[in-house]
């Protein structure tokens, strides 16, 4: 789903953005998304030391066979690595890119203070009969 940004008040934006888990959720899958690279890195570790030791021990055409078959999940494993450590690598960049526009966004109680300003700007003003005419320019 895309969010309909455009089409919000600030007031709406500031509070959804400012109230969301953002940079906090984007990080802990980032650790997630490393723990499973290093998981896998384990377990290709293993793999291979396993096939090491079969290989010394069985010796002949049954020891190349089982190496054959374990190939694809070898590959498959070191796939899954790269892949895991991407995304870890994209979740930190999202959590960065949070924290760098929540630090850009004006605050909500910024938005409410000129909105209130604004009203009582439009109430107190001598030419608050022409503000139909400015066309709302003051909120």
């Amino acid at each position: 789903m895309i969010e309909p940004w455009s089409t919000q008040p600030p007031v709406v934006i500031s509070a959804r953005f400012r109230t969301s888990l953002g940079g906090v959720s984007w990080t802990a899958q980032a650790a997630a998304w490393e723990s499973l690279a290093g998981t896998l890195t384990a377990q290709l570790a293993a793999l291979t030391a396993q096939m090491g030791e079969m290989l010394t021990s069985w010796g002949g055409i049954s020891a190349l066979k089982m190496e054959g078959s374990v190939a694809p999940l070898w590959g498959w494993i070191g796939e899954m690595i790269i892949i895991a450590q991407q995304q870890a690598l994209n979740c930190m960049r999202v959590a960065a890119a949070h924290t760098e526009a929540q630090l850009e966004l004006v605050p909500l109680s910024v938005i409410l203070a000129n909105r209130a300003a604004a009203a009582v700007a439009r109430s107190t003003s001598p030419l608050a009969s022409a503000a139909p005419a400015v066309g709302g320019a003051m909120g």
